[in-house]
């Protein structure tokens, strides 16, 4: 699935636009994990260097037709040279972030009566990250002590803002490829998007405008409380224990606590302060939804709520014997919702606005209540008419009327998909159908074959480009699905079938079996 007109490119600091083109990238971007973009090139500069490249600025854009949708600017961490076809070379860069810097240096020393930004600014500025904000919405005291034991900057900053309820993204500015690092400790630091996206879990076809395809949610069991407990010589009668129980349990037990000692704490506030932020990102998981999108403007930091998306309930579709759906039970069997449609589909009542809707009709139809059509995959389809607006978008089953909407269902087979299969009355229905099949409707195109060898009559006809008609017998497999039950025409469309152009079916008949096919298949020709 993709918006139509996308392309990328990508500019590095020292080389001129248009060195690179970019072959396919990868973007693994989380909260509070520097993110890694892995980028494919091809270039005709065959003599391009790691010396040249190393700790550049690197920037990919996503661009529709002439307007960039999206930027991901970072520090070139890793180059190297892949195929050479002659006449371009393939290069990979790895991009991320000027934080993934902090990850290379470690350190032993202790800070002292200092609150999170200050220990903040002072890490990032070593680290060459210049470009930061935080926004924060509740206060962060000066803390007594803390030690930076062995740990790499990173892993010394995260576990510090972890501590505080801080986490990180990359913010992109609005109009250009400049981006801020971006620490927050509320939601309110987040930025929604100016418009909704709508969910549309229709994806079988390029979806040009930007949605969300596909939603899932999970309730999990996580610990339900933490008891955090710390001790201060100062005052060695103080309790220092603080208690937080988690929220929205779902209904989960509430026996699973942590224990935490010593809590890294020595006052009230950072006591209570650290026991939230702990039972916070315990349940961070507790509720989780995923979901995949064509739009680049989701990225770690924004947020948009999901349009035309109603919470989900399971239904029991009770369905005809061509696939319309009649009826929806709910999981407790109670009917909610009733359906009764005229022969090619048209709804005939409508239930009440605040009951559910079904607007599945036809298999493979989904009703557009705007329009008041049926989308069918690549086409609109009328009920009104009994055929669809447009034409068969790649003439698979040709014919003299490629609006025409499936065969009489009570009559036509096809429960796995891959066997074409229709019934006839007698011998003379089951043959005119076989030909009208095949395509071959007009005499002058149509060839003798294959005759009987016991009858002496012809029983195979063939028509252009692989088209062919054959009156056949029961076979030996007796296969009810494929109609080798019976005496059946069988029919081939134009085409070659290995790559899809043509089509093949059989059609059954009532009645004894035609006298111009004996009981025994032969293998004579004209």
């Amino acid at each position: 699935m993709s918006l139509k007109g996308l392309r990328f490119t990508l500019d590095v600091d020292g080389q001129d636009a248009g060195t690179f083109a970019v072959v396919n990238f990868w973007l693994m971007q989380n909260n509070s994990v520097p993110f890694v973009l892995d980028v494919d090139v091809a270039s005709d500069e065959f003599d391009r260097e790691a010396k040249n490249l190393l700790e550049k600025n690197a920037t990919l854009t996503i661009w529709q037709g002439p307007k960039a949708l999206r930027y991901v600017k970072g520090v070139v961490a890793s180059f190297g040279m892949k195929e050479n076809n002659r006449w371009q070379m393939l290069y990979r860069f790895r991009i991320q972030p000027p934080l993934w810097r902090s990850t290379l240096r470690q350190n032993f020393r202790i800070f002292q009566q200092q609150d999170i930004r200050t220990i903040s600014a002072t890490l990032l500025d070593e680290n060459g990250v210049t470009d930061w904000t935080s926004s924060f919405n509740t206060d962060h005291p000066p803390r007594e002590f803390c030690v930076q034991y062995g740990e790499s900057d990173l892993a010394f900053l995260s576990r510090l803002w972890a501590e505080e309820g801080i986490f990180f993204y990359d913010k992109p500015a609005p109009d250009s490829p400049d981006q801020k690092l971006t620490l927050c400790d509320d939601v309110a630091g987040l930025s929604p998007l100016k418009e909704a996206i709508t969910f549309n879990p229709n994806t079988t076809t390029e979806v040009a405008d930007e949605c969300i395809s596909t939603f899932h949610y999970e309730a999990n069991v996580r610990p339900s409380s933490v008891m955090s407990k710390d001790y201060t010589f100062k005052t060695p009668g103080w309790e220092g224990k603080f208690n937080q129980q988690g929220e929205n349990l779902n209904s989960q037990f509430t026996q699973y606590e942590i224990y935490d000692y010593p809590g890294r704490f020595k006052d009230e506030q950072h006591g209570q302060d650290f026991t939230r932020y702990q039972m916070d990102g315990l349940r961070n998981n507790a509720e989780r939804a995923s979901g995949s999108s064509n739009s680049p403007k989701l990225w770690p930091g924004s947020f948009t709520p999901l349009a035309r998306y109603e919470k989900g309930q399971l239904h029991y579709a009770i369905t005809d014997t061509v696939g319309r759906i009649q009826e929806l039970m709910s999981e407790d069997g109670t009917l909610v919702w009733r359906g009764k449609q005229q022969l090619w589909g048209r709804e005939e009542s409508r239930n009440r606005e605040d009951s559910p809707t079904c607007q599945l009709r036809f298999p493979g139809q989904y009703e557009d209540t705007e329009s008041g059509l049926y989308y069918n995959r690549f086409r609109y389809y009328d009920c009104e008419s009994g055929q669809y607006l447009c034409a068969d978008p790649i003439g698979l089953r040709g014919g003299i009327n490629p609006y025409s909407y499936v065969r009489n269902p009570l009559r036509w087979s096809d429960p796995l998909g891959l066997a074409l299969l229709e019934h006839q009355p007698d011998f003379d229905a089951a043959r005119r159908t076989g030909f009208e099949n095949a395509g071959m409707i007009n005499p002058e195109d149509v060839t003798f074959s294959k005759v009987d060898p016991q009858t002496g009559t012809v029983v195979e006809f063939k028509g252009p480009n692989g088209a062919k008609v054959a009156y056949d017998a029961p076979h030996a497999d007796m296969d009810v699905i494929a109609g080798h039950d019976k005496p059946h025409v069988g029919w081939q469309s134009a085409g070659k079938r290995g790559s899809g152009g043509a089509n093949r079916g059989n059609v059954t008949y009532d009645g004894p079996q035609h006298p111009h096919r004996s009981d025994s298949k032969g293998n004579g020709k004209c």
